[in-house]
């Protein structure tokens, strides 16, 4: 039974609690007690701000899910529940044995299946058609605003003249692996708008795109050599607010938002042009930018390796 309410034991209070049963868990969430409160609510979401500086999200549909997320469509769905989720910001929210409490709502963890945004598959590998493709959905159908500009004229604003300008004073160090090490990433952390800003999300993508070309079992994909310094990027999280940090404290231990994951898997598997347009379409529609920035940062590491050259 995924809802069933509650009635308080003092006889005094006729308000009723409800306890909801989650259906899918991030595996990152620490499973220590722990106190935080509701930073933001939506229709369909709601974010909570954990006292480590990290935001754990209780999410409507599997799309939405993260490593730092619980999938409870009951919450969103039941019309039994009379409450109204965007009311809920700024109360407390206490996690022990199991189970979210926030004012009368209770989330039970208890049984729910882990879910992880780890890239596991053998992957086929990029080909220039299929990254040409992509390009082409961004461009067209991307969301002005963030970082679309670094890809398409006319777009610009004074988000990705600083980006640019990141970009351009990055610097490539040879490892004694014989690989290379790309530093300068970390200046990007907290540029531009955005629930998680747009430097955060363009960053994102670059982690997956690296963590997409060392998976990837064609001949090409051991030929990559370009690294992330993950450390630095590490450092610099105090720099943005706390979805941001979240999305990239998951990235840099491997774990990504289902959307995106979706995105890297599906282009890298299906070489129909067709399919690879929808993924994208689907990717650049999710939040405000996110979405678009997330895919920018995707395509501009994939194209900065030796990787497609030798495809």
């Amino acid at each position: 039974m995924l809802f069933r309410p509650l009635r308080k034991s003092t006889p005094t209070n006729a308000e009723a609690s409800y306890l909801f049963k989650a259906e899918r868990v991030g595996v990152l969430l620490d499973d220590l007690e722990w106190e935080g409160k509701i930073l933001s609510a939506f229709p369909k979401a709601i974010n909570i701000l954990n006292t480590n500086g990290l935001v754990i999200s209780l999410v409507s549909r599997i799309g939405s899910m993260s490593s730092m997320s619980i999938l409870v469509p009951s919450l969103f769905y039941n019309k039994e529940w009379p409450g109204d989720p965007e009311k809920l910001r700024g109360r407390k929210v206490f996690y022990s044995r199991g189970t979210i409490a926030a004012a009368d709502l209770f989330v039970n963890l208890n049984g729910a299946i882990p879910w992880s945004g780890a890239v596991t598959a053998d992957l086929k590998g990029f080909s220039i058609n299929n990254i040409e493709a992509f390009k082409e959905v961004l461009v067209k159908r991307g969301k002005p605003g963030g970082l679309l500009g670094l890809l398409k004229e006319n777009e610009e604003n004074i988000f990705t003249g600083r980006c640019t300008r990141i970009l351009e004073h990055l610097i490539i160090r040879k490892t004694e692996e014989d690989s290379f090490l790309l530093q300068g990433l970390g200046a990007l952390i907290g540029l531009g708008p955005g629930l998680t800003p747009s430097g955060d999300d363009f960053l994102t993508g670059i982690i997956l795109g690296e963590e997409i070309l060392s998976r990837t079992n064609s001949k090409y994909g051991a030929m990559h050599s370009l690294h992330i310094d993950k450390e630095e990027v590490a450092e610099a999280l105090q720099k943005t607010n706390p979805p941001g940090r979240t999305l990239l404290w998951q990235a840099l231990k491997g774990h990504f938002p289902a959307y995106l994951l979706k995105l890297a898997v599906g282009v890298t598997y299906t070489n129909k042009r067709e399919r690879i347009e929808n993924i994208a379409l689907e990717a650049v529609r999710h939040g405000e930018t996110s979405g678009t920035d997330s895919a920018v940062g995707f395509y501009w590491f994939i194209c900065r390796t030796d990787y497609l050259k030798s495809s």
